[in-house]
């Protein structure tokens, strides 16, 4: 199954929910990563769902809660993100998995959340098994993985 792509630009902080549904990490520690994006700028957009609520429009995070936390500790009011109208629980729990494997090393724990995530998603074992022991040495090779 190929991923769709979405469309990316930035969105107010504001905007975003305070929706937690898909955050499996729970390390908060944003230090080394706001002095990245003092330095590179976000590297990597956050990837959100564009839902209407009673109010107008909202963005429930998918992937980057860090991202957010360092981009509001550093007083930023937009963030670039990768926007979705709608993605099915295997595309999100590939997403996420394509998205931590190429940006940062997992532990057993999140390793263990993620690949129980997939299989109630529906996942096959090949597929965990490919997202899980990809090689990471490029996120080229990462998104050729996500479009298998």
């Amino acid at each position: 199954m190929r991923l769709p792509t979405g469309t990316t630009r930035e969105i107010p902080l504001a905007e975003l929910s305070d929706d937690r549904t898909y955050q499996y990490r729970e390390s908060s520690y944003t230090g080394s990563l706001k002095e990245t994006i003092i330095e590179n700028d976000l590297v990597h957009p956050i990837v959100v769902l564009e839902r209407e609520n009673g109010d107008g429009r909202e963005f429930q995070i998918v992937d980057g809660f860090r991202r957010v936390m360092a981009a509001k500790a550093l007083g930023r009011e937009k963030i670039k993100a990768r926007i979705f109208s709608e993605l099915s629980d295997e595309q999100i729990k590939r997403l996420k998995g394509i998205s931590n494997l190429a940006v940062e090393d997992m532990d057993a724990v999140e390793r263990f959340r993620f690949v129980k995530g997939c299989v109630q998603a529906g996942m096959t074992q090949e597929k965990n098994r490919r997202l899980l022991f990809a090689p990471t040495s490029s996120s080229g090779e990462i998104h050729a993985l996500g479009e298998r």
